[in-house]
């Protein structure tokens, strides 16, 4: 009695299109955690064989729970959100300003 399995194989470029989206989209539009997640949900379009609806469901019920329940990536998340506010509040305040207005004194040249 034999068997057959059916093998999914991935071409080696498109491994790199969910990182390299994860980065643009990042840099773009400065919002790493919605980065993230479209780099989640295009590894898990290849993971499950470019069935977007699948994707979408293994993002919610796989991936992001696992994610989120290791509490090492849970301190980076919160970590992230809380510093990105405290940036927030300094620059809101002036703070920014105050300090470039402190560097000015040793700046040697105009720009």
């Amino acid at each position: 009695e034999s068997a057959t399995h059916d093998v999914f194989l991935v071409p080696g470029p498109v491994t790199f299109l969910s990182p390299l989206m994860a980065i643009v989209i990042a840099v773009l539009t400065r919002e790493v955690l919605y980065a993230l997640y479209i780099g989640t949900f295009l590894a898990a379009l290849v993971v499950s064989r470019y069935d977007p609806f699948q994707a979408f469901l293994r993002v919610l019920d796989t991936y992001l729970p696992r994610s989120l329940g290791n509490i090492d990536h849970a301190f980076v998340i919160l970590f992230t959100w809380f510093l990105s506010g405290l940036i927030a509040c300094i620059s809101k305040s002036g703070g920014s300003f105050g300090v470039a207005e402190l560097s000015r004194k040793f700046a040697k040249t105009r720009t």
